[in-house]
């Protein structure tokens, strides 16, 4: 089968998945903050791929990947147990010093700030040394944050605006 066949394909089965629209919405959200016109981006300043293969664990399948230059910065795993999703993890890759300007925070306040999401550097040449990877999983609470200068309802909302 072609690549073009094969991705087809792919697209077509992650349509049926019932996250589909969320994964549409991270990425539409992600490409809008990142890009005054991503339209006339795509292809040659990011991509997305639909279910790539990525060294999974039993259980593990990556939903798609979202690529910016050659970093993945956002992703989506999803965890099944005896063929039943259970579970999905969404993985956003971000510039360090940028998120910390922005939320007016250190990293240390913000994995006080929400201890639901996993905050890890990213050893990663694109990266310049200078992004971390923040992940959640959906079945985690949304933590409500009461700082004035770090203010959310959800673990994604204003860290997605804001990087």
């Amino acid at each position: 089968m072609s690549e073009r066949g094969q991705s087809e394909e792919d697209f077509a089965r992650l349509r049926e998945e019932p996250f589909f629209e969320v994964v549409v919405d991270l990425v539409a959200g992600y490409l809008a903050t990142a890009f005054d016109d991503p339209g006339s981006a795509a292809g040659e300043k990011w991509t997305v791929t639909c279910l790539p293969a990525v060294d999974e664990k039993a259980g593990t399948a990556r939903l798609f990947s979202l690529e910016v230059g050659l970093l993945e910065v956002l992703y989506v795993d999803q965890y099944t147990e005896n063929g039943e999703t259970v579970d999905y993890r969404t993985v956003m890759v971000t510039s360090t010093s940028a998120l910390v300007r922005q939320l007016g925070c250190r990293l240390d306040e913000l994995l006080l700030r929400y201890p639901l999401l996993r905050f890890r550097p990213v050893e990663d040449a694109a990266a310049g040394g200078d992004a971390v990877a923040i992940d959640w999983f959906l079945s985690d609470e949304a933590p409500t944050i009461s700082s004035s200068r770090c203010r959310s309802t959800s673990p994604r909302s204003d860290l997605l605006q804001s990087c």
